[in-house]
Order: C-alpha cells, then structure tokens, then sequence
C-alpha cells in the first residue's frame, strides 16, 4: 500500500502542477487583453508622441510584457516539472503492476 500512496503523492503533485499552469495561463491571457487595450491607448495618441499618457501607456506596455516572458518562463518550468512526474508516475506504476502479478502468481 506504500507503494500506492507514493504513486498517488507523485499524482497529486502533478495536479498541483497542472492547476499553476492553468492560473497561469489564465494570467498570460489577461496580459494580452491588456497589451491589446494598451496599444489601441497608443494608437489613438499617435499625434501626441511626446505626451505624459503615451509615455504611460508605454512604460505599462513594457512592464506587461516583461510580466509576460516571466509567465511563459513559468508555465515552461512547471511543464518541464509535470513532464517528469509523469515520468515517475508511469515508472512507479509498472512497478505496482510487477508487485501485483508476482502477488497473483503465489496466490
């Protein structure tokens, strides 16, 4: 039964990986509702190049997509992450199996 709380231990970190990446992409996508927002801001005081709000909208564009590189260095990370517990989750399953079948054949 160790050996099952163990697979499932490994599961349950994979979930938890799986629902950072999921936040996250729900963060990338407010990111880019913004930037969208942002550069039509931009677009719109095309004529005031040099103005305060231009340099607002641009210093905020910058910073987004500063947000954004994090986000998807994140989101690769946790992938990565989730890639190798699925990994160990196969590997600790087939040993389950093992264990089962040489239970089976001594019953």
């Amino acid at each position: 039964l160790d050996k099952c709380a163990q697979v499932q231990a490994v599961h349950d970190r994979k979930t938890v990986g799986k629902r950072a990446i999921d936040d996250l992409n729900a963060h990338a996508t407010a990111i880019y509702t913004s930037q969208e927002r942002l550069r039509a801001n931009i677009k719109s005081l095309e004529k005031m190049p040099g103005s305060d709000l231009m340099a607002r909208y641009m210093r905020d564009l910058d910073r987004e997509e500063d947000d954004l590189i994090q986000t998807r260095a994140k989101i690769e990370e946790h992938n990565s992450t989730n890639n190798v517990l699925v990994d160990e989750i196969e590997e600790r399953w087939s040993e389950l199996v093992r264990i089962a079948t040489s239970l089976k054949e001594k019953i």
